[in-house]
Protein backbone atom coordinates (compact mmCIF):
# COMPACT_ATOMS: atom_id res chain seq x y z
CA UNK A 1 0.00 0.00 0.00
CA UNK A 2 0.91 3.49 -0.71
CA UNK A 3 1.54 6.07 2.15
CA UNK A 4 -0.66 8.45 0.70
CA UNK A 5 -3.49 4.94 0.85
CA UNK A 6 -2.34 4.32 4.42
CA UNK A 7 -3.70 8.01 5.28
CA UNK A 8 -6.71 8.04 4.01
CA UNK A 9 -7.87 4.45 5.43
CA UNK A 10 -6.38 5.87 8.36
CA UNK A 11 -8.62 9.03 8.10
CA UNK A 12 -11.40 7.67 7.57
CA UNK A 13 -11.03 5.15 10.60
CA UNK A 14 -10.51 8.18 12.66
CA UNK A 15 -13.33 9.89 11.09
CA UNK A 16 -15.47 7.03 11.62
CA UNK A 17 -14.41 6.14 15.48
CA UNK A 18 -14.99 9.69 16.45
CA UNK A 19 -17.94 11.37 18.51
CA UNK A 20 -19.76 14.04 16.41
CA UNK A 21 -23.43 15.92 16.86
CA UNK A 22 -25.77 17.01 14.83
CA UNK A 23 -27.97 20.17 14.65
CA UNK A 24 -31.68 19.42 14.82
CA UNK A 25 -35.36 20.57 15.42
CA UNK A 26 -37.70 18.96 17.89
CA UNK A 27 -40.82 17.72 16.13
CA UNK A 28 -44.02 18.69 18.65
CA UNK A 29 -43.82 19.05 22.38
CA UNK A 30 -41.89 16.61 24.58
CA UNK A 31 -40.03 15.79 27.55
CA UNK A 32 -36.61 16.32 28.46
CA UNK A 33 -35.91 13.43 30.98
CA UNK A 34 -33.06 12.76 33.22
CA UNK A 35 -32.27 8.97 31.80
CA UNK A 36 -32.59 7.46 28.38
CA UNK A 37 -36.05 5.77 29.72
CA UNK A 38 -39.67 6.40 29.18
CA UNK A 39 -39.95 6.61 33.42
CA UNK A 40 -37.03 8.99 33.83
CA UNK A 41 -38.10 12.16 35.52
CA UNK A 42 -38.93 14.94 33.20
CA UNK A 43 -35.96 18.03 33.24
CA UNK A 44 -37.85 20.19 31.48
CA UNK A 45 -39.83 20.16 28.44
CA UNK A 46 -38.68 21.18 24.44
CA UNK A 47 -40.98 22.50 22.07
CA UNK A 48 -42.15 22.16 18.56
CA UNK A 49 -39.45 24.24 16.24
CA UNK A 50 -36.65 24.00 19.11
CA UNK A 51 -33.18 23.98 17.64
CA UNK A 52 -31.05 21.48 19.87
CA UNK A 53 -27.65 19.76 19.05
CA UNK A 54 -27.78 15.79 19.63
CA UNK A 55 -24.81 14.52 20.97
CA UNK A 56 -25.52 10.90 21.19
CA UNK A 57 -28.33 8.43 20.72
CA UNK A 58 -28.80 5.07 23.00
CA UNK A 59 -31.83 2.83 21.83
CA UNK A 60 -34.94 4.90 21.16
CA UNK A 61 -33.58 8.23 23.52
CA UNK A 62 -31.11 10.88 22.19
CA UNK A 63 -28.76 13.30 24.57
CA UNK A 64 -29.67 16.83 23.48
CA UNK A 65 -28.14 20.44 24.26
CA UNK A 66 -30.18 23.20 24.53
CA UNK A 67 -31.53 25.74 26.71
CA UNK A 68 -31.31 25.13 29.56
CA UNK A 69 -30.94 21.52 31.13
CA UNK A 70 -29.79 19.02 28.84
CA UNK A 71 -30.97 15.54 28.63
CA UNK A 72 -32.66 12.57 27.11
CA UNK A 73 -35.44 13.10 24.21
CA UNK A 74 -36.79 10.24 22.68
CA UNK A 75 -35.86 10.36 18.96
CA UNK A 76 -39.55 9.90 16.92
CA UNK A 77 -39.36 13.46 18.21
CA UNK A 78 -36.04 14.58 16.77
CA UNK A 79 -36.46 15.94 13.38
CA UNK A 80 -33.18 15.46 11.55
CA UNK A 81 -33.84 16.66 8.08
CA UNK A 82 -35.56 19.88 8.42
CA UNK A 83 -32.79 21.95 10.50
CA UNK A 84 -33.13 25.76 9.34
CA UNK A 85 -30.83 27.18 12.40
CA UNK A 86 -28.39 29.24 11.93
CA UNK A 87 -25.63 27.73 8.73
CA UNK A 88 -22.38 28.28 10.73
CA UNK A 89 -21.09 26.10 13.60
CA UNK A 90 -19.94 26.47 16.89
CA UNK A 91 -16.63 24.24 17.24
CA UNK A 92 -14.76 23.28 20.34
CA UNK A 93 -11.73 24.95 21.09
CA UNK A 94 -8.79 22.95 21.97
CA UNK A 95 -5.74 25.44 22.84
CA UNK A 96 -3.52 22.63 23.62
CA UNK A 97 -3.89 20.86 20.51
CA UNK A 98 -1.22 21.48 17.99
CA UNK A 99 -3.58 19.93 14.97
CA UNK A 100 -7.06 20.93 14.72
CA UNK A 101 -9.17 20.15 11.43
CA UNK A 102 -13.00 20.62 11.36
CA UNK A 103 -15.61 19.34 8.53
CA UNK A 104 -19.01 20.55 8.72
CA UNK A 105 -21.69 18.14 6.88
CA UNK A 106 -25.59 18.65 6.52
CA UNK A 107 -26.12 17.39 10.19
CA UNK A 108 -23.53 19.10 11.54
CA UNK A 109 -19.51 19.03 12.17
CA UNK A 110 -16.83 16.44 12.90
CA UNK A 111 -13.80 17.79 14.62
CA UNK A 112 -10.26 15.98 15.05
CA UNK A 113 -7.24 17.04 16.85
Amino acid sequence: MTLSIKAALAGAILLATIGSSFAATIDGNTKVLDTPNKWANTLQWAFDGQHVKVLQCQGKFCYVKLAGPDGWVRKSDIDFNNYNGPVYPIYPTYPSSPVHACFTGPYGYVCIN
